[in-house]
Formats: structure tokens, C-alpha cells, sequence
């Protein structure tokens, strides 16, 4: 979770501030969690690939639902808009945002998935 936190903290001095900040802390402990709860209790391939399907699915739900509450706030829209272009928003936001976190997760899935063991067998030495 520490190191989860703590590269994202850099958010706090860019444009986004505590908004992308709490957003990539969420986004990456809604991945990381369930998957190292998984993977402890089986320590194969199997349970490394099941938890980081389950990481990934608690990601993308987590993102969508942050999303339709921190950024209609964060970009000062929801009440500019009538109800017919908030809905259209709202439905090109989750194509974006789902598409991103596939992207984003499977990167993050398949690195993890290429460099755990060797860096695993380095630090038990």
C-alpha cells in the first residue's frame, strides 16, 4: 500500500492536485489489493493470473464510480449542463475511462507478470 501511495503524491503538485492524487491511489490499491490477497493465499501462476483478473475488474469498477463523482466536480461541468448532455458525457466517459484502465492494467499486469519472479529470487538472496 506505501508504495502504492507514495509515487502518486507528486499529483498533489501538478494541475490535478488532491484530485488526481486520490484518483491514482484508488485506481492503484483497487488493483494491488485483491490481487496480493489472492496470490498469498495461492503463490502459482494461476492464483498470480486470477488475482490480478479480480484486481483488475475491482479497478475498473472503482474507476468508473470515482469518475462519475470526482470529475463532473473537478471540471466544474455538471451544472452547466442540461440533463440530455450530461447523459451523453457521462456515456463517453466510461467508454474513455474503461478503455484506459484496460490499457493501463494490462501494462501494469504484464510487466508484473515478466519481472516478479527475478526481482522475487534477488530479494530472498
Amino acid at each position: 500500500a506505501i508504495v502504492s501511495i507514495l509515487p502518486y503524491l507528486v499529483h498533489l503538485a501538478t494541475e490535478s492536485g488532491i484530485y488526481g492524487c486520490s484518483m491514482a491511489i484508488l485506481s492503484t490499491l483497487s488493483l494491488v489489493l485483491p490481487a496480493s490477497l489472492i496470490y498469498r493465499r495461492n503463490t502459482s501462476l494461476k492464483g498470480a493470473i486470477i488475482g490480478m483478473v479480480v484486481g483488475a475488474v475491482c479497478c475498473i469498477v472503482c474507476a468508473l464510480i470515482a469518475n462519475m463523482i470526482v470529475t463532473p466536480i473537478y471540471m466544474s461541468i455538471m451544472m452547466e449542463m442540461s440533463k440530455t448532455d450530461a447523459t451523453e458525457m457521462v456515456a463517453s466517459l466510461i467508454k474513455y475511462i474503461i478503455a484506459f484502465n484496460i490499457i493501463k492494467i494490462a501494462i501494469n499486469c504484464v510487466l508484473t507478470l515478466l519481472v516478479y519472479k527475478p526481482i522475487s529470487k534477488v530479494l530472498e538472496s
